[in-house]
């Protein structure tokens, strides 16, 4: 959050992998999405592949396995929370360079970075930042960084875990641009 306070409010917004939409009601009960055009990237999940394996050699697209998503219950949830400017786009009919960026966010929080190595997906991200975008993501605790990072400007903040005794997780900040302060 002190991150995204230095910044403008985003006019677009998306998140990959937003669960149940939590980070989106707290965001905007934190004033920092108030006005935002807010997209969500999912898919309905049965099973998930996270296992290190997936994350080193992830399923391509159209395989959507490592998706465990609910969208039903992700709309429920931000109806009920009165979020009403929100896209919902299905991880099975589009693919995720196929969006319509580009967006001044792109966030991922145990989705791209840390169960799908951010290595495997660049090539997808990329069309959707412009120079000022911002993409933050939870990193892998195997994370390393990778010669294609170098072509952008990055940072890794240590952000406090919400369960008792965790290590503290690691978030990627990426942009085409520099980086804020």
């Amino acid at each position: 959050m002190p991150l995204l306070q230095k910044v403008d409010t985003p006019q677009r917004v998306l998140e990959i992998g937003p669960g149940f939409g939590r980070s989106v009601v707290y965001f905007l009960k934190k004033g920092l999405f108030a006005g935002s055009e807010i997209s969500l990237y999912d898919a309905d999940g049965t099973t998930t592949r996270y296992k290190q394996k997936y994350y080193e050699h992830p399923p391509k697209w159209p395989d959507t396995a490592s998706f465990c998503g609910n969208l039903g219950l992700l709309q429920t949830m931000l109806d009920y929370n009165g979020v009403t400017q929100y896209k919902i786009f299905d991880a099975r009919q589009l693919p995720l360079a196929a969006l319509p960026g580009p967006y001044d966010l792109i966030y991922g929080f145990y989705s791209i970075g840390f169960h799908w190595s951010l290595e495997h997906y660049l090539d997808d991200l990329e069309p959707l930042l412009h120079e000022r975008s911002l993409l933050v993501c939870t990193l892998n605790k195997n994370f390393r960084p990778f010669p294609r990072l170098e072509q952008f400007s990055t940072r890794i903040l240590a952000c406090r875990e919400v369960k008792k005794n965790a290590p503290p997780l690691r978030l990627l900040v990426l942009s085409k641009g520099p980086l804020p302060a």
